[in-house]
């Protein structure tokens, strides 16, 4: 089946391929957070809110550039 969907022969554009990796900057790969959810601890992105709606926490060394363009909602 993953064969038949490689080969549909479709070729998406920059808006579709943002709608289906979230529209979200790929960080670079110092930038390091996390998010609790329940009991366990997820690694998240450092530019997104958690699922449950908090900033994501940061793991020491994670540098500031990780979060210029943090979009956390209206302030």
């Amino acid at each position: 089946m993953k064969t038949q969907i490689l080969n549909l022969g479709t070729v998406l554009n920059k808006a579709a391929q943002k709608d289906i990796n979230g529209g979200v900057p790929h960080q670079g790969p110092n930038c390091r957070c996390f998010c609790h959810i329940g009991a366990m601890v997820q690694a998240s992105n450092c530019l997104t809110l958690c699922p449950d709606g908090a900033i994501p926490g940061v793991y020491e060394g994670t540098p500031s550039s990780c979060f210029a363009n943090a979009n956390y909602g209206p302030n």
